[in-house]
């Protein structure tokens, strides 16, 4: 089943929704989220994309976008069209060039500003679009009208930004979407469809959207469920248009549902939405809802203010912000504005008033350096290979004062097999230069455990093989295997729905007790480094297995060092499309097979080992003349003594378990200590803001019952950190507040008990540069959204005559106005 939604708040109520109704945790085969993410999830785990290929945001394309403009053209890029729209551009002339329907492109709007250029192009040269596009560089030159130049410079910088992405594994957000469709149309029989498909708010879906969630539909009776609002659509700047719910109507003739029943409003502010949706959003009256709450209107509870000035009516909006308060003090209240300078100079003059408040517009809290530095770190920690947190981490920690300089001193690193972990745990080597020197000088032991899951603490090992190298080559009759007496049951089946071989192996060898057995492995490898292919999770199943059959044995004290081959592969071929030990054999080409049966991955992993070393030696000579630079020594230093405290701080505190006594999330506690210690030091600034965040995550968003260990919950967690949103936080159990202040777009999907909505005056609603009959509907409907987010009283304020689109319902309001300086009801 795939349930796709456009908010992770809309997410996790989804999620919870599910269990609620279930009585059972929402099963793993139930995708719930927003189209973005399921195409990320998609791409990734079917190794369309390289395994280490970093998701960008705005900061960074808009960054990118900044750096090469000044490449070209020796200057910042200044043209009318933002970095943004130019990142649309590339992505609209990427579909075009490659043939995609004009139905399922992005940004299609786009493609005017340079269409004619590019056509001028292909007549000229007498070359193919796709050759056109190609080559812009070379072409343009052939290009004989003056007006034409700046369309084509926009062109060969959007084919730059799409070539950066390329050269370093980066994609935007767009690009998962661009890249899934392009996969789904190409490979129409090689991939997942769903049999039940629903879709939340499909009113903001982008034809685009629409068509890759059309090619996951399975081919035969698939059931797809469509929801949405069409008074609500408002988003026709990313790409959703109103006639996609034309469309999908046609497409659900005969299988329309409407949810007539509104269990949140009363009636007076029901009648008030259908008659402005009817009348001036010309919804057919037989569609809307009813509600059973009769409840009649009254001065208090619907009503317009009309001042005399913009100053008076941010006066008049605090009066009645603490009226509500006073009236009901547990009530939620909400000033709704049309823009972020409105929001910030009603922000104002609540503080003044001493009346606290969350406002949600502008720069976002999620997008203040601070907490990218924070989530940036907690991202290095869990991997290491994340280019873009370094780049973050390495520019907001201010080691690297330009953003720029941070992402190529990141690709130097690439380049060489290195990462900045490297000066932290290696200060006189590397983990590469470390690996080779064990494999030329020492013997060590590569080994491999199969076992009954894959939690590390409590899962028990079921067989372990091993085999001892020296210089390069298997210690002849140095094998070592036995399988171990268990009391939890062998998995069946594996991930992939493959039969577990290990369970008729298992049945055939003898078994050693746990003690025995482990022991055993101990004294056949002792004096040697451990090896292993992801050998963090081997290590650790050994060590809390050791804990519970030898206690007295400290597996850290025998065996300080372990080398693991898939950091090695990572670092000498960083581009591969997944790492997987059984993937790996096949796309090196290497001998052996990976089996799940231990003694036989022994072998595979000391394959790649071998492939590893052969292709060990021109990173090595790259590190040792990058590190002799003085520059990167410089970089190095402010590395080890500004963040390896921190960095280490975390990493010792991976698997430590949460105490049952204390209910504080071990991610939380982490997060707390990592931003006390780096606002005490300088590294990042105090946040205002930052309790919240504090609160959101140990209230609202992590499970530390289910994820018990700090790496647990750094895993499962950290996709959902670097994707929150301070809209998130609004209805959230952790947030305190009652008063809100937001745009109406930020307000979207929120419900208040309390409303006002201000500045609904010409010029706002509709906006002064909607010029289109079309543009000036989407305005009427983003005023509905604001109207609707309120459960009880609603209150709206203007200055002067409010805007026209009241008219069809201002005989429902109580209308309040100055006549000769006193306060009227005019209604």
């Amino acid at each position: 089943m795939l349930c796709l939604t456009f908010t992770n708040r809309a997410a996790k109520g989804m999620v919870e929704r599910v269990s609620q109704s279930t009585g059972e945790p929402v099963p793993k085969d139930l995708f719930v989220g927003n189209i973005h993410k399921f195409c990320a999830q998609f791409l990734f785990e079917n190794s369309i994309v390289p395994s280490n290929t970093a998701i960008i945001d705005d900061y960074d394309f808009g960054s990118i976008v900044h750096d090469l403009a000044v490449q070209l053209y020796g200057t910042v890029w200044s043209h009318s069209v933002s970095p943004h729209h130019l990142v649309n551009l590339q992505h609209a002339l990427h579909q075009w060039a490659g043939g995609v329907p004009e139905s399922a492109r992005l940004h299609n709007e786009e493609l005017p500003l340079v269409l004619p250029a590019i056509r001028h192009i292909i007549d000229s040269a007498k070359v193919s679009p796709v050759e056109a596009y190609a080559r812009i560089a070379e072409l343009k030159s052939q290009c004989r009208y003056p007006e034409l130049e700046e369309p084509l410079r926009m062109v060969e910088l959007a084919q730059s930004y799409e070539r950066y992405k390329k050269d370093n594994d980066m994609l935007d957000f767009d690009d998962l979407l661009v890249l899934a469709y392009e996969y789904v149309s190409n490979n129409p029989d090689d991939y997942h469809r769903y049999q039940w498909i629903q879709i939340d708010e499909v009113q903001d879906l982008s034809p685009a959207q629409l068509a890759i969630v059309d090619a996951f539909e399975a081919k035969e009776n698939p059931t797809v469920v469509y929801l949405g609002d069409e008074q609500q659509a408002i988003f026709s700047f990313i790409g959703a248009k109103i006639e996609t719910l034309e469309l999908l109507k046609n497409r659900c003739a005969g299988n329309l549902h409407r949810l007539y029943k509104n269990y949140r409003s009363p009636k007076y502010l029901l009648d008030l939405l259908n008659t402005y949706a009817v009348r001036q959003l010309r919804i057919d009256p037989d569609v809307l809802p009813r509600t059973d709450d009769e409840t009649a209107s009254s001065r208090d509870t619907l009503y317009l203010l009309q001042t005399e000035s913009y100053n008076e009516e941010l006066d008049m909006i605090i009066r009645q912000v603490r009226g509500y308060s006073g009236a009901q003090p547990d009530s939620t209240i909400a000033v709704i504005v049309p823009y972020n300078t409105h929001a910030d100079d009603i922000s104002q003059r609540l503080l003044q008033a001493g009346v606290p408040h969350f406002k949600i517009s502008g720069t976002d809290l999620f997008s203040s350096s601070t907490i990218q530095v924070l989530f940036s770190h907690l991202a290095v920690v869990i991997n290491e290979n994340v280019f873009t947190a370094w780049a973050k981490l390495l520019y907001h920690t201010r080691i690297i004062p330009r953003y720029t300089d941070a992402r190529d001193f990141m690709r130097s690193l690439k380049k060489c097999g290195l990462v900045p972990t490297d000066f932290i745990l290696y200060p006189e080597s590397s983990y590469l230069e470390e690996f080779c020197h064990l494999y030329d000088t020492e013997e060590f032991v590569i080994f491999d455990t199969e076992t009954t899951g894959l939690d590390v603490f409590n899962d028990e090992i079921i067989q372990i093989a091993a085999v001892k190298v020296r210089n390069g080559k298997v210690v002849k009759g140095s094998q070592f295997n036995c399988f171990l007496e268990i009391t939890k049951p062998i998995p069946p089946v594996l991930k992939g729905d493959k039969v577990n071989p290990m369970v008729e192996q298992y049945q055939s060898h003898p078994h050693l007790s746990r003690r025995e057995g482990l022991a055993k492995f101990l004294e056949y490898s002792k004096g040697c480094v451990l090896v292993g292919h992801n050998v963090e999770y081997d290590y650790r199943i050994l060590k809390y297995n050791l804990q519970r059959a030898l206690p007295e044995v400290d597996i850290q004290a025998l065996h300080p060092r372990y080398f693991d081959t898939l950091k090695f592969i990572r670092l000498i071929q960083p581009r591969l499309r997944h790492y997987n030990l059984e993937s790996l054999i096949d796309q090196l080409q290497l001998e052996g097979t990976n089996s799940h049966m231990a003694d036989d991955d022994i072998m595979a992993t000391k394959a790649l080992l071998d492939y590893c070393r052969a292709n060990s030696n021109e990173r090595l000579e790259r590190q040792r003349t990058f590190l002799a630079y003085p520059h990167t020594q410089g970089i190095v230093r402010s590395i080890v003594s500004q963040y390896a405290p921190f960095y280490l701080h975390t990493l010792h505190r991976l698997y430590e378990l949460q105490d049952a006594a204390n209910p504080e999330p071990l991610l939380v506690s982490e997060l707390q200590e990592i931003y006390n210690q780096m606002v005490a030091t300088g590294v990042t600034a105090q946040l205002e803001k930052w309790p919240y965040v504090i609160r959101y995550l140990q209230d609202d968003l992590i499970d530390s019952t289910a994820y018990p260990s700090l790496k647990e919950q750094l895993g499962r967690y950290i996709g959902d950190l670097q994707t929150c949103r301070e809209a998130d936080l609004c209805g959230s159990r952790s947030m305190h507040e009652r008063v809100f202040v937001s745009t109406v777009y930020k307000a979207k999907g929120l419900e208040f008990d309390n409303v006002v909505v201000c500045q609904v005056v010409p010029g706002k609603y509709p906006h002064s540069r909607s010029v289109t009959p079309e543009a000036v509907q989407e305005d009427a409907r983003k005023l509905y959204v604001a109207l609707s987010r309120s459960k009880k009283r609603l209150c709206v304020t203007s200055t002067g005559r409010p805007s026209f689109f009241l008219n069809c319902v201002m005989d429902q309001f109580f209308y309040f106005a100055k006549e000769n300086g006193r306060w009227k009801c005019l209604r």
